[in-house]
């Protein structure tokens, strides 16, 4: 349900890789993340992804110098069946933002419907205050999509370069 919601994304590539080669290409462009809180903004990684590798799973995230609160959360999966090699990526946003982002949406949505149906019954309500909160609304989606869309993008060109997968 909340994949209908916020910014999500799904891809499944092949690579012409082995399982072996897969884990050695993603441990060479992600890096254990260093920092905690806010203190982080001064360190420096040497690889372009923060996160771990672990078996056939693996979490990251892009190493940014600036400031996005959208940046995808990556996780992924290596299945190697009788088809080959698969890798399943799924994006989405931080636990603490997409809280603070249904927080956000459904504060616009809930007081819009209660400032709407009040118009709707008495006549001396001032309606402009449903067009305020919903242009909250719109603007919040248009800045959370925006700055999603465009690290989600980025990611997948960098998921594919080094998975090896030739377009």
């Amino acid at each position: 349900m909340i994949n209908k919601v916020l910014p999500y994304k799904k891809y499944t590539f092949h690579p012409p890789l082995s399982k072996e080669e897969i884990i050695i290409n993603l441990k060479n462009s992600i890096d254990l993340e260093r920092s905690f809180g806010f203190g982080g903004a001064n360190i420096k990684y040497s690889k372009p992804y923060v996160g771990i590798v672990y078996g056939n799973l693996f979490e990251m995230k892009r190493v940014i110098d600036y400031k996005n609160a959208f940046i995808p959360q990556i996780k992924g999966e290596i299945i190697e069946n009788e088809n080959g090699i698969f890798v399943n990526i799924e994006m989405k946003l931080l636990g603490y933002i997409q809280a603070f982002l249904l927080v956000w949406f459904g504060f616009c949505l809930f007081f819009s419907s209660i400032i709407l149906i009040l118009a709707i019954f008495k006549e001396n309500i001032n309606v402009s205050m449903v067009f305020f909160l919903l242009f909250m609304f719109v603007m919040g989606a248009t800045i959370v999509y925006s700055g999603f869309e465009s690290e989600a993008d980025s990611t997948k060109r960098d998921l594919e370069k080094i998975l090896c997968i030739k377009k």
